[in-house]
Order: C-alpha cells, then structure tokens, then sequence
C-alpha cells in the first residue's frame, strides 16, 4: 500500500497542482475535480510508458516502483512536470484543438479502461499504454467526424448517478463481497490477513468508482456514457444471476479443467443471451430503463452487502493471522547430524519414467540414493498427505471430512520426540497444514516474526478475476480460470513461505545460503509443487506463469533439489545428511486429467510416488534400486531410524524391514 499511495498520490497531486497552474497561465477557472483527473490520467499514462519503456511492461505501475528510493519518485515528477509544460506549449499553439482532443481521449480511454477491468481485468502498463493510444485515434476521429451529430441528437439521457451506482455494484461484487467469501471459507490458505487485504481492496474501489465516473461523465457524449455503464450494468445483473442461480456446485480449481456437457453450455448461453436481450430492451425501450435498471443494481449491492456482514459474523475472517511460516533460517543445518526432507507435491513414478525416456542421465546426481520404485502412498490428495506427514496419526480419520485431521495434530508425537532429540525442525509448506498443533508448535520456522506487503494493484486484478470465474458464463469460465499463483502473487514482498514458487529454494540458496546451527540436529522438510498441475516451472526450475510443459516441470522441480545437494557438498554437509526425496500422493484423478489436456498419456488407476532416500555416511557409485513394496506407513520409522539407529520401531515398520 505504501508504494502505491506514493506513485499515485505523486500523480494526483501533480495533476491537480496543474489545474491550478493553468488558472495563473491560462486565467481561466476549469471544473477543478474534472480538469484535475484529466491530467492525472494523462500523467498515469506518460508514466505508464517510462516504466514499459524502462522496465517491464507485463507489471502493474504501483509494483514497478516497489523498492525504489526518493531519486525514483523525483525522476517521475519531473517527467510530469515536463508533460505539463508540453501541455503548455500545445494549448498555446493549437488553442481549445488540444484541449478538445485530450478531453475526449481521456473519457474515451476511461470508458474503454473500465469495460477492461470489469471483463479482462490485466493492469499491466502495456495495457494502459496500449488503451491510450486507441483512445487517442479514437478521440481524432470523433473530433473529426462524429462529433457535431452525436452531440446534438442524445435520446438516452443518464445521470452520474446511474454510472457510479454500475462501476459500484461491479466493485462490490468483484472487491467486497467475492473476496471476503473466497477469504473467509479458504482462510488456511491465505498467508496474509483479511484486514490487510480489504484496505486494500476497498481503496481500489473507492479510486474506481469515483474517479472513472466523473471522467466517463463529463468527458464523453452521453451516448457513449450511457453504453459504458449500461454494458456494466449488464454484466453485473447477469453475472449475478449466475452466481446466485446458475452455477450450481463448481468443482475444485485443482489444475484439471473444469468440464461442462453440450446441454448445460446450450442451456447456460441461451439464458445468459435471454438476461441481455431482456436487460437491453428495457434500456433502450422503456423511459424509465435507467431507474429499472439502478434498482437492479442497487439490490445487487445490497444483497452483496449483507453478504460480507453475515460472513464476518459467522466466520473467523477477522481473525489476526500472528504465526506464519517464514523462509528465515529455513535452510539452517547441523554441522553434524540431519534429516532433509523433499515433498515433490504429485510427483509420480510414472511422471519420473517419462523424465528418463527424455534424458536416461537425468538421475545421475544420485548415485548415493537408493529408489524404492514400488512405493504407495496412504492419501490420494494432499489435504490428508501431508497432515499425515507432519503427524504420523491415521487412527482417528473420517475420509468424509478434512476436519478430523485436527485430531491427529493433538495426538501426534512424532514431530515433538524428534525435538526431544534436539533437533531443530523447519518446515515449508502451507501454513494451513502446520497452524493446527496445540498446545506447542514443534516446528521452529513458525512464528510471529514475519511481514507480507501486498501490491494493491495486483490485489485488486487478482481476486477480481477470480469473481469473474464465478460470475461468467460456462461457455467462457476456462479464460478466466485462476490458480494458487494468482493469489500468492500479490505479494510485493514477504519473508512468509510463498508456497507453488518451488524456486525460492534456489532463491534462498543464492542470498542467504545454508547456515549451520549449533543443535545436535536439524530435521527439515521442504513441501514444493513439485509435479502438479498447472504447469509453471521450466526446466532449469525458474517459474514461468506463461506457461511450460509436464516434462520441463518434472525435470526443473528435480533441478532445484540437485541444486540444493550441490550446495550441501560445497559446504561439506552432504556426509552428515539423510536426504530423502518423495511425494505426498502420485498421479490422482485431478491430475491426469490435466496430464491428458497436455497431452501426455497416463495410466490413472496406478498412484506410485517417487521415493529415493541415501541416508547419513552412505556412498555408492551408482544409484541403487529396489523394488520391494513399501508405503508411506513406513516413512516415520525410517526417519527415527536415520535420526537414533538405536530406535525400536512403534510405527509401522521402516522401510528396510518393510514390516507393515
């Protein structure tokens, strides 16, 4: 919030100071809050393309300026400063011409940017640079062509009302109450505070809806105006019939696709086509289709309203998030004795074959491993894996609700008898599966010690589009179909664990290093997204959110972990290590069907996770492979066996005596 307060107070606060300027220059007295959006619009565009031009134009404004000292913004006023002065020189020479085209490109860009946000939703600075430059030919030839006729045959009048209560109602919906549901019935997943995340929010819609209103409003022919808002209008009635009707239950957002039959998408469309022909037939053929159509809108508002205060009541929402995962001191080691534990989140046997058919090598840099290629996991789905892992229970699960796993947390010892051995235990995963120890958190990177700063920018984008994934019509919700990265990546900066960034490892790695502690032992485990859908991580391990392939990830998921070995034998860590590299489930229904939309063939009814382990000492010239039946029961004795060789198994067996 801070360095979006910064930029866009710079340029609010430069545009209205010329408004001023021109009444010395000028002597004329302007509308100053309509003048003064005027340029400061004009001054987020020439800003817009410094940064696109300097920088990088797939980022928001606000997060392009993120870290930047006073120089930064003092180079940015400036460049305004001398944008004025060309405003200057221009009025000066072609007179009320210029003050004639930028008004209307102005208003033409505020209505087009409006419709962009409500539909597509991408404020990169290309985005805004690109819309400016169709705004301005639009505007030359309105000026040229249209103008005199439009201006003098208007049939649909609409007041500002009617167009803030629109961009109101979006805002609501998309900013309000969409987000603080999606918050409030997902909250284990979010590592940053519901509070936090409505300043932000809010404030975008304030900025929205005041500011595009009055531009689309006094910029712009009432034609135009009255299409703009109408258009969102539309939108906003029908999205929520949608919604509240049409949707009936969603399936997971799991990396598979969503899938509709012929009859609902049919079905579906013809009433979305009905709801518009409806909507726009009371506009256009009754007189009184604006009120019509604001009563509409403001039961939308209302409803969404009384949405977010009964979900705030009945819910947790509010509640301070203190403890957080954080990624300080999170590769710490012992010099002397250490488990480290590598989740690769759905990396299976069948995924790893298909990396070796590719590149028969590829395994090279675990000579000293043994792999268990029979192995079987307990849980299908990480939402029982990983609770499992952290915990060793099983006893007590009810497969028909994840809130059982709350018992195995109050009744496991596993993690808490290996900090009685004095070992240091640090865990990166989602918060959601290490918040629910109690009365006693064993895991030391845990802790009130963090920060998260979100980009409001990015904020507003994110959970917007993931409002109109609900809102929209089947025929259309695969493009606006949204992940974990879409809600992770709002993050300017943190040092809370971003999972689904499996590079961070090789971020860590190359700004902090592995430090060494003094404790008798460190037991480490490193949950990443190993090979999951969607596909992002290409095959050196940097994170692509254009996309990448199945293989690139299976290969630069396994990268990140050579990496991290490679660092341990720089540091001569490696001897005193058991590394273990696994899986939480193998291939499940989600993600072969994301595997077959990619392409890629699977056999869906075998679920056999990776399992390699080289324990602490062990040297071999080559990789060594077994292929007797083991499971993931057996990972809890064979790390207590790794951690005391004296150990008497009282789980189920290790994998070396395979009891079971």
């Amino acid at each position: 919030m801070d360095t979006f307060i910064k930029i866009y107070g710079l340029i609010f606060a430069v545009g209205f100071l010329s408004v001023y300027a021109d009444k010395y220059i000028f002597n004329k007295n302007r509308d100053v809050i309509t003048t003064g959006l005027i340029y400061s619009t004009e001054y987020y565009i020439i800003t817009c393309l410094a940064r696109m031009l300097m920088s990088n134009g797939a980022e928001q404004l606000s997060y392009s300026f993120y870290g930047k000292g006073l120089q930064g913004y003092v180079k940015a006023a400036v460049l305004l400063v001398i944008c004025y002065g060309i405003n200057v020189l221009l009025s000066f020479v072609l007179k009320n011409v210029f003050d004639e085209l930028r008004k209307r490109a102005i208003g033409f860009f505020a209505a087009l940017w409006v419709l962009w946000i409500v539909f597509v939703g991408d404020t990169c600075v290309r985005m805004v640079v690109i819309i400016a430059a169709v705004s301005l030919a639009l505007s030359l030839i309105y000026t040229g062509f249209i103008k005199n006729r439009w201006e003098t045959e208007d049939r649909h009048k609409c007041g500002i009302y009617y167009i803030i209560i629109q961009l109101t109602a979006f805002c609501i919906q998309h900013y309000i109450s969409g987000p603080t549901e999606l918050y409030a019935y997902n909250n284990g997943e979010f590592i940053y505070d519901y509070r936090t995340l409505m300043v932000h929010l809010i404030v975008g819609t304030l900025v929205f809806s005041a500011v595009f209103s009055v531009l689309i409003y006094n910029t712009l022919p009432l034609k135009i105006s009255f299409v703009t808002a109408s258009t969102v209008a539309i939108y906003n009635v029908a999205g929520y019939v949608q919604y509240f009707i049409l949707n009936g239950k969603m399936g997971e957002l799991d990396g598979s696709t969503q899938e509709w039959n012929g009859i609902q998408l049919t079905v579906n469309t013809v009433i979305w086509l009905i709801i518009i022909l409806v909507l726009i037939i009371i506009l256009v053929k009754t007189q009184k289709g604006c009120q019509i159509i604001t009563w509409m809108s403001l039961y939308v508002i209302i409803v969404q309203l009384a949405a977010v205060v009964y979900t705030i009541a009945t819910t947790n929402v509010m509640d301070s998030k203190t403890e957080q995962i954080v990624t300080d001191n999170a590769l710490e080691l012992s010099a002397d004795n250490n488990v480290v534990m590598f989740v690769l989140d759905a990396y299976d046997n069948q995924e790893l074959a298909m990396v070796l058919e590719d590149d028969s090598d590829f395994l090279s840099p675990l000579n000293d491993f043994t792999y268990y290629d029979n192995m079987t996991s307990r849980f299908y789905y990480t939402d029982f894996s990983l609770p499992f892992f952290l915990t060793g229970e099983t006893m007590r699960l009810n497969a028909n609700t994840k809130s059982d796993t709350y018992v195995w947390y109050n009744n496991s010892i596993f993690l808490p008898t290996i900090a009685d051995y004095g070992y240091r235990i640090n865990v990166l995963t989602e918060k959601k599966y290490v918040d629910k120890f109690k009365p006693i958190n064993p895991i030391d990177n845990y802790t009130k010690e963090n920060y998260c700063i979100l980009d409001t920018e990015r904020t507003i984008a994110a959970f917007a589009k993931c409002i109109r994934y609900r809102n929209m019509p089947y025929i259309v919700k695969r493009i606006y179909a949204y992940d974990f990265y879409d809600l992770s990546g709002v993050i300017s900066d943190t040092n809370i664990y971003k999972f689904g960034r499996d590079d961070i490892i090789d971020d860590l790695l190359n700004e902090e290093g592995i430090s060494v502690n003094k404790c008798n032992g460190t037991f480490n485990i490193y949950h990443m997204y190993g090979a999951h859908a969607p596909y992002y991580v290409r095959e050196d391990g940097t994170t692509d959110y254009s996309g990448s392939t199945p293989l690139a990830q299976f290969k630069g998921c396994m990268r990140l972990v050579y990496d991290y070995i490679d660092t341990l034998k720089d540091m001569d860590l490696y001897d005193n290590t058991t590394i273990i590299i696994t899986a939480d489930h193998g291939i499940n229904p989600g993600q072969a069907d994301a595997l077959k939309e990619a392409g890629v063939s699977c056999d869906e009814t075998k679920s056999n996770p990776i399992f390699f382990i080289k324990r602490k000492g062990e040297t071999s010239s080559t990789m060594r492979t077994d292929n007797k039946e083991v499971s993931h029961d057996q990972l809890f004795d064979t790390i207590m066996h790794c951690i005391d060789s004296e150990w008497e198994d009282s789980y189920f067996g290790n994998i070396w005596s395979s009891k079971k």
